[in-house]
């Protein structure tokens, strides 16, 4: 996916507006306006590169896990897996509450598949995130939130 897309995903499955945007932002290192962060997810407009994804990534981990001990180097180009695996620990979510997130949005994946997607790349048992199933991780993700709200 496109680092747009996948923010847009992150932004629509957290419940964020900008300025939750900017305040993660701010949290991984980089001061953005409210108005370059409505920019990062408007359709035609590339603002978002891979870079500036992986500094919202480690925003988010420390904004709720708070900061490491040893400053992380946000990832240069984050995959679909390694978007999947900062939310995860983000939000301190089980493999439990992966699989429900993906069955709300529409996926059904068994305990070894989803695992799959958390292994190092050179494992025998990784499997590549397609944007298919990560964009159903992103629609369960918001339906959970809205669930969760009411």
């Amino acid at each position: 996916m496109k680092p747009r897309e996948i923010l847009l995903g992150l932004k629509t499955g957290l419940g964020l507006d900008d300025a939750g945007l900017a305040e993660i932002f701010a949290v991984g290192g980089a001061e953005l306006s409210l108005e370059r962060c409505a920019a990062l997810t408007v359709r035609g407009i590339d603002a978002c590169s891979g870079p500036l994804l992986g500094v919202f990534l480690e925003g988010l981990v420390e904004k709720h896990r708070g900061p490491a001990a040893q400053p992380r180097e946000p990832d240069k180009s984050p995959t679909n897996n390694a978007v999947l695996k900062k939310v995860r620990a983000a939000l301190q979510l089980h493999e439990s509450d992966v699989i429900e997130i993906f069955e709300a949005g529409g996926t059904t994946l068994n305990k070894r598949h989803v695992g799959s997607f958390f292994r190092k790349q050179g494992n025998k048992h990784f499997r590549p995130c397609s944007d298919a199933v990560m964009r159903s991780f992103f629609t369960g993700l918001a339906l959970r939130g809205s669930a969760a709200t009411s």
